[in-house]
């Protein structure tokens, strides 16, 4: 079945709608949580990290508070990406 853009469009609003409303109720940790959960590289992932001052091999641990990447590095060490190129490793 196929369908019209208009349908699309209406149930997209929709579920923004529902989404928007919990947003202003829970706070960001609504939405942190709903991305992690439909993530599939948010946990258990093995990922290569290039940041300005390291790069570094690690397994994805989730999202923090305020939704940055949060990766166990080899060592054991956990690091908070706030910003780099991160990349799966297969």
């Amino acid at each position: 079945r196929s369908h019209s853009r208009l349908e699309v469009l209406v149930k997209l609003l929709s579920q923004f709608e529902t989404d928007y409303n919990r947003f202003l109720q829970e706070g960001a940790a609504y939405v942190v949580q709903r991305f992690e959960l439909v993530s599939g590289f948010a946990n258990g992932k093995r990922v290569k990290v290039a940041t300005g001052r390291e790069t570094f091999v690690g397994t994805t641990a989730g999202l923090s508070a305020e939704g940055l990447l949060i990766v166990r590095k080899e060592d054991g060490g956990m690091v908070t990406v706030i910003a780099g190129d991160v990349s799966e490793v297969k």
